[in-house]
């Protein structure tokens, strides 16, 4: 597959936000929301990002 990225992030970084995976996707929502942040962070987990990606 490559170098997929799940679609939360791949979102959020076409609209100009950086991107890291190490935050739950509720508070990355919540602080893109808030205009509060600096780096919005995802924590996905394998499962989800097999779904997300259509691998499983």
């Amino acid at each position: 597959m490559g170098d997929r990225k799940p679609i939360v992030v791949k979102m959020l970084g076409d609209e100009g936000y950086r991107v890291d995976s190490a935050a739950h996707p509720t508070l990355a929502a919540e602080q893109s929301l808030s205009d509060d942040y600096d780096l919005i962070t995802l924590d996905l987990n394998l499962d989800e990002q097999r779904r997300m990606s259509g691998t499983c």
